[in-house]
């Protein structure tokens, strides 16, 4: 009953998670909105079976600016400890300690699941244990990012793939800064979901077609960030600008992401407890079994990922004609 007892354990007495949450404030049915689709549960189970036999894991998080750093360039280090997923990555290793533990940012500003797709294993190490894809302030179109998904889904071993997507406040004859002068009405800040709604609800339905989870930040506070009068939670609050979140706003997604871990660690170690499933192996399909497995893409013409090159530096010299 390792997975029962060792989870139980750890969710009742670790303290990373009670400074993170003090400092958060998100409600619970907060937290519980942020997911729009909770997933099949089968990656997420394998990843939590390697945090409860005290294996090591690897984390990869890819997407644009809001996780590179808000940006030109990628942070890490000391630079990158107030990004969400290094808040999450140290809740994590905090919780499951381990030297070998490790986080790979592959966030490139400005980038899309477009122009990241054919070169994704610069962006994602292929030995992750768990990927984070957080895109839908970067969206360019739902087949690119498919094409994306399907590339992680083939990745050994499985990951466990979480899609976390940020809000997006930009709309047309906005000013893209944000003047922290201004009073809290709703009117003296009034802006539209409509570009980011539209990303979501298409990466909401690739969620539930390969069954991944998929958090949204906008699901979790659009209502006390559009009303603009809830302190802690107004626009000038959560946001350093219409696009970037503040470092609140980083935050309350690392809120997002460890939540939804702790809720899967809770049912899994309830399931142990009551006698019902084993715990998840740590061993993966084989290639053959797992390529059977994944659906067939939602979109025509993202099943043949074989037309990818990706070459950069000198690796272009010998291309050169």
């Amino acid at each position: 009953m390792l997975l029962g007892s060792r989870a139980g354990e750890l969710l009742n007495s670790h303290a990373a998670w009670q400074q993170l949450d003090a400092g958060h404030g998100l409600s619970g049915a907060q937290l519980a909105s942020s997911v729009a689709h909770g997933g099949d549960g089968e990656r997420v189970r394998r990843f939590l079976g390697l945090l409860a036999a005290g294996q090591p894991v690897s984390m990869a998080v890819v997407g644009g600016s809001i996780s590179a750093g808000a940006t030109y360039t990628t942070l890490r280090g000391e630079k990158a400890s107030w990004l969400w997923h290094r808040l999450f990555f140290d809740w994590l290793n905090a919780t499951f300690p381990h030297r070998a533990n490790s986080q790979f940012n592959g966030a490139l500003p400005a980038s899309t699941p477009g122009y990241v797709e054919s070169c994704i294993t610069l962006h994602v190490p292929v030995a992750s244990d768990l990927v984070f894809v957080e895109y839908a302030a970067n969206f360019d179109n739902p087949r690119a990012y498919e094409r994306l998904l399907r590339r992680l889904l083939r990745y050994r071993p499985q990951p466990a793939i979480i899609l976390l997507n940020m809000p997006y406040f930009f709309g047309s004859g906005l000013a893209r800064n944000i003047d922290p002068s201004l009073p809290t009405s709703a009117r003296d800040l009034n802006f539209t979901f409509q570009d980011t709604m539209a990303a979501e609800n298409s990466i909401t339905l690739l969620a539930q077609h390969y069954g991944l989870p998929s958090l949204s930040m906008r699901n979790a506070l659009f209502h006390e960030m559009q009303a603009n009068v809830t302190e802690a939670m107004r626009l000038k609050d959560v946001m350093l600008d219409r696009v970037h979140p503040s470092v609140r706003g980083h935050q309350y997604a690392a809120a997002l992401a460890v939540s939804f871990l702790r809720r899967e660690m809770l049912l899994m170690a309830a399931t142990a407890s009551a006698g019902g499933a084993r715990p998840p192996s740590n061993q993966t399909p084989h290639d053959g079994e797992s390529r059977r497995r994944m659906p067939p893409p939602m979109y025509a013409g993202n099943e043949d990922d074989s037309a990818y090159v990706c070459v950069r530096g000198k690796e272009l010299l010998p291309l050169e004609p």
